[in-house]
């Protein structure tokens, strides 16, 4: 964590022009009111600004997912614009040389502006990639471990059963509480949970983080339009043996011709 990093988002965004931004933007399906009940962490996507403003009045927290957000949005504030062009500059930073596009199966990246109105927390949770937060207005505790989880990071069936969970720590952790101007940066699946006590509003960038597979998985997207490699690969009865036979040798050559034009691709 770094204090008073960025002195000018001491005045940078209010709570109060939040809410304004939000209910003139007038668009719903790429937030969400987010509760703690039974142990688990519950996310609804608000229909209305009434629904919106019912959940702040009870307690709840309001995430709103900026990069979610169609970039023809007629009614985008400019501090969600400014948001947006962060993460984008953060991810050319640290991800030279990686996908800056969406593709099917890409990672998860995010820029989610958190609002509550009162004592309030997120449930502890792990994110799949690195995280900087952006204190904006009051006080935010985070409770965070000082290292990321192995048995989470090797274990994708884990991941998504704690995703919904509001779990405790599993190692040791530190508690700090972020003040607007503070930063603090948490690495790709280390826990943490998130309280405040008061009104507050932050901003959370999320990287991707990718792996083998994302990045093969770009690399076959920027290939799916080529008509060499839409055609239906042969198939035939083992018993029919010199068909199978020679259906297994064509598979062969064509995902041989895949797999050479990718190592070529990652040169």
């Amino acid at each position: 964590m770094t204090r008073n990093s960025l002195p000018e988002l001491r005045s940078f965004y209010s709570i109060n022009q939040f809410i304004d931004d939000y209910f003139h933007a007038d668009f719903h399906t790429e937030s969400l009111v987010i509760d703690i009940a039974d142990g688990k962490r519950v996310f609804k996507t608000p229909a209305t600004s009434d629904v919106v403003s019912k959940a702040l009045r009870q307690g709840s927290s309001i995430a709103l997912q900026a990069l979610r957000l169609p970039a023809s949005l007629a009614r985008m504030p400019e501090k969600w614009k400014w948001m947006i062009e962060l993460h984008s500059a953060l991810c050319g930073y640290f991800l030279s040389g990686f996908p800056t596009s969406r593709f099917l199966g890409a990672p998860i990246a995010a820029v989610d502006v958190s609002c509550t109105l009162s004592t309030s927390t997120t449930g502890g949770h792990y994110d799949s990639g690195d995280v900087f937060f952006l204190a904006l207005e009051g006080e935010k505790e985070w409770t965070v471990e000082y290292h990321p989880d192995p048995a989470i990071i090797d274990n994708p069936y884990k991941q998504q059963l704690l995703s919904g969970i509001d779990s405790e720590p599993a190692n040791e952790t530190t508690t700090v509480v972020l003040r607007p101007g503070d930063c603090l940066y948490v690495p790709p699946y280390t826990y943490h949970r998130v309280r405040t006590n008061g009104p507050s509003l932050g901003v959370s960038f999320g990287l991707p983080a990718f792996s083998a597979i994302h990045f093969l998985a770009h690399k076959l997207s920027s290939l799916a339009s080529r008509a060499k490699f839409t055609k239906l690969l042969p198939s035939a009865p083992e018993s029919e043996h010199s068909a199978y036979i020679s259906a297994r040798e064509e598979r062969r050559r064509q995902l041989g011709e895949l797999l050479e034009l990718l190592l070529g691709q990652l040169d």
